[in-house]
């Protein structure tokens, strides 16, 4: 039963999160265009669903997101409550006001601590699980791949989003210090992957060995051609290449 309501909790926010973006995001949204991993689900963009239907969407998920926290809470499980009080207000602060934390340049951070750190946590906590060494190493590298993984997100819509005075890390940065940021967190990421192995006995040193090698096959790509500096357009246009 417990894992029934953990998954309910995860799934109800994260549905949440989707429909609260598409519908705080939708005038940005019109200047992007819009990739399979980014822009959106293009539904009101597009003109196939009102505004309105995403908004009471999203506030039926986080009815169904905080019904299943409060059973946790009363049912005496205080640590999958707090993860999943902490997953819905900060996946509620991405993208909806007052925080509004992807235009200000907290978004990646927020995002990686949801995903990769409070998710498997509250999947954690709902097996007996808690706040232990053994969680912390198991969520150091996503955390760290999750962070790369949004600035590879934010690139195809560079552009767009500083027209929008959506001031995200690749906004604020520049794409060619953001470039090299995604790069030494993915080499942080592998690195940090390869280090766990020591510990799993002879399975584990193997894919270890074969992650730090992939590190430093990794490293290699901090030495290519990365795009230069440039100025974002005063208009909805993207400048950024296609990735």
């Amino acid at each position: 039963m417990g894992v029934c309501l953990d998954a309910t909790l995860v799934t109800a926010f994260q549905l949440m999160v989707h429909y609260a973006n598409d519908y705080f995001d939708r005038h940005g949204d019109r200047a992007h265009e819009r990739t399979a991993w980014s822009g959106g689900s293009g539904a009101l963009v597009e003109g196939a669903l009102a505004p309105g239907v995403a908004l009471i969407a999203a506030a039926i998920c986080a009815t169904a997101g905080a019904e299943a926290t409060l059973h946790f809470a009363y049912g005496g499980n205080a640590t999958v409550a707090a993860a999943g009080l902490a997953i819905g207000l900060l996946s509620w602060a991405y993208s909806a006001p007052p925080l509004r934390l992807a235009s200000r340049g907290g978004g990646e951070l927020d995002a990686a601590l949801v995903v990769a750190v409070l998710v498997p946590l509250a999947a954690y906590a709902a097996f007996g699980g808690g706040l232990d060494r053994a969680l912390a190493r198991a969520v150091t590298a996503p955390f760290v791949a999750m962070l790369a993984m949004m600035l590879c997100v934010e690139l195809p819509d560079a552009g767009a989003d500083a027209a929008a005075q959506k001031r995200t890390v690749i906004v604020r940065f520049g794409i060619a210090q953001s470039w090299r940021m995604l790069m030494a967190l993915t080499i942080v990421a592998v690195w940090l992957t390869g280090g766990r192995g020591h510990s799993l006995g002879n399975r584990g040193r193997v894919c270890g060995g074969r992650s730090v090698r992939g590190g430093r096959s990794l490293a290699g790509l901090a030495h290519l051609p990365r795009p230069g500096p440039r100025r974002w357009p005063s208009g909805g246009s993207r400048s950024t290449p296609r990735r």
